[in-house]
């Protein structure tokens, strides 16, 4: 099994993946996805490349088990730390999922219950609403994993400027989501984000997670 994990994430390397096909980067990233899902626990889901013309790289979808992902990921060399970043996000989302529906009753200071609470009442999030979309616990709680798991990868790519920079940049992205929540919605932000959260959850009552 190390043997296998070594095969795999030595492809994403500077050196390796611009010369490999477009299937091959696909698959790699399946393989990335089932490697997280195996230290997770829980189910794998299908890695599908589609194009995605707002930018957004990924897109997980759980009544279907997938995670869709940006097909310039695949397409761009220049793209694949943001991929692994992505399948490391959408991938903890697999993860909040499962570990939030596959009980009936959670504790209600949890985490889990709070995450449900969160998948309930989700925010898609628009321009006017990007600090309820960013801050939302589920949302933070990936995006803290996703660049925590690409993190450890330093002494494997440290060696590679495009591993350094994506980030650097994701990094910042982390931070200054914080700060524009505080200038948007004040020093209570997070009470604001969990008040809005309990409006949705009062006005619909979907549980698809879209993002």
């Amino acid at each position: 099994m190390i043997f296998f994990r070594f095969l795999t994430y030595n492809k994403f390397r500077a050196r390796n993946w611009p010369h490999l096909a477009q299937n091959d980067r696909l698959e790699a990233y399946q393989k990335l996805e089932n490697i997280q899902a195996e230290k997770q626990h829980r189910p794998p889901c299908e890695i599908v490349a589609i194009p995605m013309e707002d930018g957004t790289h990924g897109k997980f979808s759980q009544l279907e088990n997938i995670i869709y992902l940006n097909e310039n990921c695949i397409m761009d060399p220049h793209l694949v730390y943001h991929g692994m970043f992505t399948i490391f996000h959408e991938g903890r989302h697999a993860y909040q999922h499962y570990i939030c529906f596959r009980k009936e009753k959670l504790h209600k200071w949890s985490t889990a219950y709070r995450w449900r609470k969160n998948i309930l009442g989700y925010e898609k999030g628009t321009e006017d609403t990007f600090s309820f979309y960013s801050m939302q616990p589920i949302e933070r709680d990936a995006n803290r994993y996703a660049l925590n798991r690409l993190k450890q990868f330093h002494r494997r790519y440290q060696y590679d400027p495009l591993y350094e920079a994506t980030v650097k940049l994701c990094e910042r992205i982390f931070v200054e989501e914080k700060l524009k929540a505080k200038k948007d919605l004040g020093l209570f932000h997070r009470w604001k984000v969990n008040k809005n959260i309990e409006k949705n959850i009062e006005d619909r009552s979907d549980i698809f997670l879209d993002d």
